[in-house]
């Protein structure tokens, strides 16, 4: 019988960013999060989840999801560049709070940061925004 690939999926959700999305303007980055470590269980995936307060962006409104490795030195992260961009989670128009996930983000082994940039034509939400993420691979014998 032939091997199916299945998801590996051994952590729950863990939040990385509260206060920082707090009445974060248009255009501006959040506070970067704490270190996430990826050197022991080497997962291959990530999914981002944004629980946002409410608040009332126009046009287009996306947030910008950067991954910051880990430098050479072994002390200091990349900057904030377009070549930290891994996913961009649109938002909808309207005054309502607001939910957006990213599934299946490749991510190096290693650590690395993560950030926001608010891309909205809005200032978030004063209180009420939280921002979730979970690593994950692939079972080749499932």
């Amino acid at each position: 019988m032939a091997s199916v690939g299945k998801y590996n999926i051994d952590t729950a959700f863990t939040s990385f960013s509260t206060t920082a999305l707090n009445s974060l303007t248009t255009g501006s980055l959040a506070t970067v999060s704490s270190a996430i470590t990826n050197g022991t269980g080497l997962a291959l995936l990530m999914d981002i989840s944004l629980n946002l307060g409410s608040f009332n962006p126009s046009g287009t409104p996306y947030l910008e999801i950067h991954l910051l490795p880990l430098s050479g030195d072994g002390s200091t992260y990349a900057d904030q560049s377009a070549n930290t961009l891994v996913a961009t989670l649109q938002v909808t128009t309207g005054s309502s709070a607001k939910v957006a996930v990213a599934c299946g983000i490749p991510v190096q082994p290693g650590d690395f940061k993560l950030q926001i940039k608010n891309v909205t034509g809005s200032t978030l939400a004063a209180s009420s925004n939280t921002a979730y993420y979970r690593l994950y691979d692939y079972n080749l014998n499932g």
